[in-house]
């Protein structure tokens, strides 16, 4: 291999052929990280047309993130938010990262470049009259529904756990449940099935009463809905059609933005 000095690889034939490729979509990454880095790296490698990777410095990565900041627009003709351009600065760094460990470059340049500072924006907790409210429609809500929604307060589970849950995670007599799988989606793999976001994220954890007595209930439902199916292998939360399935993890804040929306904060009229 010619040494970084003697090189001059394509910066875009490097990113989509060897990192993206080899490093990215080769390695262990789960599919919602492989498709965020493919999704970042476009703009990336639109702005980086015909640069070579040895000669891209510090002066020209800082031109990029005055360019995302004053010129760039999004799909929807926006200007990039802060976290947006930060994401940028994280893809930009791992891939100079890459190719240093591949002794591509002599140097990471990005090690001379400040990360964009993060954007703080306040808490949109509910007031105390909304919570309030909120507690109040629980019992209205559908019994799938209320048994998510029971879940996610009582137990701290991410929205994916919770929809990556399957009833032979449910010990009855021990009153726990298990989290050993992570659901996401993304628009080019759709809803995937994978571990979850770190090691210790694996784990049982006890669940108090009222939510066993929900889920009993909502599996006694499920079990009628489904006769001589055995349900230890089925989705708690399925897709709808098939309990084998899991569903898109959206679609509970979309659930609950609109119970909010029209029950919780009603527009003035």
């Amino acid at each position: 291999m010619l040494p970084p000095e003697k090189r001059h690889d394509d910066f875009v034939s490097f990113v989509n052929d060897n990192w993206l490729t080899l490093q990215i979509r080769g390695g262990n990454a789960k599919p919602s990280t492989v498709a965020f880095y493919e999704y970042m790296s476009k703009t990336i490698t639109e702005y980086f047309q015909g640069a070579v990777l040895q000669e891209i410095s510090p002066a020209d990565i800082q031109r990029f993130f005055t360019y995302l900041r004053t010129e760039h627009k999004s799909k929807l003709g926006k200007p990039l938010s802060p976290k947006s351009i930060r994401h940028q600065y994280v893809t930009l760094n791992v891939i100079f990262e890459y190719a240093e460990k591949q002794e591509m470059i002599a140097k990471n340049p990005m090690k001379k470049v400040d990360a964009p500072k993060k954007d703080k924006k306040p808490v949109d907790a509910f007031t105390q009259e909304q919570a309030a409210r909120f507690f109040q429609l629980h019992p209205s809500c559908s019994l799938e529904f209320r048994c998510i929604l029971q879940l996610l307060i009582t137990t701290g589970f991410r929205r994916g756990e919770c929809i990556g849950l399957k009833w032979g995670d449910l010990d009855k007599a021990a009153s726990t449940i298990s989290v050993e799988r992570n659901v996401t989606y993304n628009p080019w793999d759709g809803v995937t099935v994978s571990t979850p976001k770190t090691a210790n994220s694996v784990r049982t954890i006890p669940i108090v009463p009222a939510t066993l007595h929900l889920l009993q209930q909502f599996k006694q439902e499920t079990q009628k809905r489904n006769p001589g199916t055995i349900l230890k292998s089925a989705f708690i939360f399925p897709a709808e059609g098939d309990i084998f399935a899991p569903r898109d993890p959206s679609s509970i804040p979309r659930r609950v933005r609109k119970m909010m929306a029209f029950q919780i904060s009603p527009p003035m009229i």
